[in-house]
């Protein structure tokens, strides 16, 4: 698996898992705790963990330069 693809299946899971929650940030109001259970992450801190380490930023970082602003 590793010479295929560069990882290890975990982290090719894990790869598959951040990338849609970023799918889902970007293209959702749907709050990060309920983000990180639909990509399959039962905690939310080790969600915000794994997201970091991959993406560079947090969630909720990531989130406020992808997200429009609300207008109320």
């Amino acid at each position: 698996f590793r010479q295929t693809y560069g990882l290890s299946p975990l982290q090719y899971v894990s790869a598959l898992r951040i990338e849609r929650a970023k799918f889902l940030i970007h293209d959702t109001r749907l709050p990060l705790a309920e983000v990180a259970r639909r990509v399959g992450f039962a905690s939310p801190a080790y969600f915000c963990r794994q997201f970091r380490q991959q993406v560079g930023r947090s969630p909720s970082a990531y989130a406020r330069t992808v997200r429009p602003a609300d207008r109320t």
